[in-house]
């Protein structure tokens, strides 16, 4: 489901397929502002839909929500070492048009201090 592209329902979704479809991704969405920041892309293309679902879209929110439950338990460990010198590490990627739907680009990027993520 990562590399399949969403495109926008042909059909017309019922108000209650709706009202569901925006309850769960309102919910990833406050759960990618406040603690799981690796999910913002998909919910920022899931809420793209929001008017019209249709089941591809609904697959995909149930896909991360799968996700989420199966990465309960994973989390950042940040080094407990000790440097000696000030040790910053930044990196980027960006990939410009690959959305064929919007011709919008996406990016990403890392700042890291001392061995732990910043930003």
């Amino acid at each position: 489901m990562a590399t399949t592209p969403l495109y926008p329902f042909d059909g017309i979704a019922t108000e209650t397929e709706i009202h569901t479809y925006q309850q769960k991704v309102e919910s990833l969405t406050y759960l990618a502002a406040i603690t799981r920041p690796d999910i913002a892309f998909c919910t920022k293309c899931l809420a793209e839909y929001l008017r019209n679902p249709g089941p591809l879209h609904v697959e995909a929110a149930d896909h991360c929500i799968d996700y989420l439950n199966d990465t309960r338990y994973l989390a950042l460990e940040l080094s407990g070492r000790e440097y000696d010198v000030i040790t910053f590490l930044a990196a980027g990627n960006a990939s410009f048009t690959d959305d064929i739907a919007t011709h919008h680009n996406t990016k990403g990027y890392i700042f890291q201090l001392f061995g732990g993520t910043i930003d």
